[in-house]
């Protein structure tokens, strides 16, 4: 789980260099944790689990937005068009 932990954090990393909002993330990160829900929301025992639980994920990276500069944060395209043409 940890080495999970650093891949979100990464990549949050990662997408904010290349100009995304690192808030994108924690919203993929909720609508991961909606489809959960709707598909039952069971999980493993988190001694059995290879990701940490996605309610931790989310607030693991929300507290990592803090680390980027408002103003840069604010300033960021969404880009949404660009992924859907990209790569959907």
């Amino acid at each position: 789980r940890g080495q999970e932990r650093e891949a979100d954090a990464i990549g949050m990393n990662i997408l904010f260099q290349a100009g995304y909002k690192p808030e994108a993330m924690v919203t993929f990160m909720e609508k991961m944790y909606a489809a959960e829900q709707a598909q039952g929301g069971g999980r493993p025992p988190a001694i059995l689990s290879t990701h940490p639980a996605t309610t931790n994920r989310i607030a693991n990276l929300s507290a990592q937005t803090a680390q980027y500069p408002l103003d840069l944060r604010q300033k960021s395209p969404v880009y949404a068009e660009r992924y859907q043409q990209e790569v959907l």
